[in-house]
C-alpha cells in the first residue's frame, strides 16, 4: 500500500510525476473529481489497523500537494468504485469481508462534509448482497458500474443512475463476459472498460465500450498491451488512460491509452512512479463534465 499520489498529462505521453501524498497508505479505494477537484474514497489502510477505512480526501488537480481531508463515508469499505459529473461524486458497492454491498453514496465535490445515501445497485436475483469491483464511468447526467464480483460469481451485469438525483440503479445491459478488477473511464458520448479478472479462459485484456445516454450490451473495442486485471482509468475527452496493473501476480507501473471515439488496441503512454495495482484515477477533463 502506497500513499502516493501521480499526475500526468492525457494529451502527451510520457512517465507520471509526483504530485504529493494521500494521508493514509491505501489501497482498493477509488477517486472521483470536477474539472478543479479530485476526491478519493474508501479502500483498505494501514493506520492505525489494517482495516476498511472510510475516509476520503482531496486534492486541487491545478496544483500539486499533499492531500487534504474531505470527510467519511457512509460505511467503510474497499473495492468500492465511482463516477462524477461536474458537481457530485458517487461511490458504489464495496467489500468489507465478508460482506458485499450495493450500497450507494454520494457527495457534493466543491464541498467538504460526510457522504450521505445516494440509493442501490441493481440486484439481479443472484447478486442480492451487493457487488464490488465494477468499472465505473460517467457522462454528465449518468453513472454507469460495468460489471463486477456479486455472490458467488463474476457479473456481466451492466446498470446506470442519473446523477443529479438519488435513488437504485436502472438496468443498462450486459458486458460480453462476466469479469471484476477492470478499470473505467469515458468522454461525455462513451464510456470504456479495460482488463479484467476471471480465472476461466477468457480475454483478460479486453477493452469493451458503451454509448452512456443510450442502454443496451457492451461492445468489443480491442485489446489492453497485456492480460491485466486491478487497473485504474481516467480519461480527458479524446483519451482513455490505463494507469498500473496486476499481471501474472506482479504489479506493473505501465500506462497506457486508447482514443474513445475509435476502436483499436492500446497503445503504450509511459510508466508511473511506482509499480502498483488496486489503484484509482481521476482527472479534471474526464466525460461527467459538461
Amino acid at each position: 500500500r502506497l500513499n502516493t499520489i501521480s499526475y500526468i498529462n492525457i494529451s502527451t505521453t510520457g512517465n507520471a510525476q509526483n504530485f504529493g501524498d494521500l494521508i493514509d497508505k491505501i489501497n482498493q479505494g477509488t477517486a472521483v473529481a470536477s474539472s478543479t477537484r479530485g476526491i478519493s474514497a474508501g479502500g483498505f489502510g494501514t493506520s492505525p489497523t489494517e482495516n476498511e477505512i472510510d475516509t476520503m480526501n482531496y486534492i486541487t488537480t491545478a496544483s500539486t500537494g499533499d492531500a487534504l481531508d474531505f470527510g467519511d463515508l457512509t460505511l467503510a469499505r474497499r473495492l468500492l468504485v465511482g463516477c462524477s459529473s461536474q458537481t457530485r461524486g458517487i461511490f458504489a458497492g464495496g467489500y468489507d469481508s465478508p460482506n458485499k454491498y450495493n450500497r450507494m453514496d454520494y457527495v457534493t465535490i466543491s464541498s467538504t462534509g460526510n457522504a450521505l445515501d445516494f440509493g442501490d445497485m441493481s440486484a439481479d436475483g443472484q447478486t442480492p448482497s451487493g457487488r464490488y469491483s465494477p468499472a465505473g464511468y460517467a457522462s454528465p447526467t449518468r453513472g454507469v458500474w460495468h460489471g463486477g464480483y456479486g455472490y458467488p460469481a463474476y457479473r456481466n451485469i451492466i446498470d446506470y443512475v442519473t446523477i443529479a438525483s438519488r435513488g437504485n440503479t436502472k438496468d443498462f445491459g450486459d458486458s460480453s463476459i462476466a469479469n471484476y478488477y477492470m478499470g473505467g473511464c469515458s468522454n461525455s458520448i462513451r464510456g470504456i472498460s479495460g482488463g479484467a479478472f476471471n480465472p476461466s479462459p477468457a480475454r483478460l485484456n479486453l477493452i469493451e465500450y458503451t454509448t452512456i445516454a443510450t442502454t443496451g450490451n457492451a461492445k468489443d473495442f480491442g485489446d489492453l498491451i497485456q492480460k491485466a486485471s486491478s487497473t485504474g482509468a481516467c480519461a480527458s475527452q479524446i483519451r482513455g488512460v490505463f494507469l498500473g496493473a496486476e499481471v501474472g501476480g506482479t504489479y506493473t507501473n505501465a500506462i497506457s491509452y486508447v482514443t474513445i471515439m475509435t476502436m483499436g488496441n492500446a497503445l503504450d503512454f509511459g510508466d508511473l512512479t511506482d509499480g502498483n495495482a488496486y489503484n484509482a484515477g481521476c482527472s479534471n477533463g474526464h466525460g461527467g463534465l459538461g
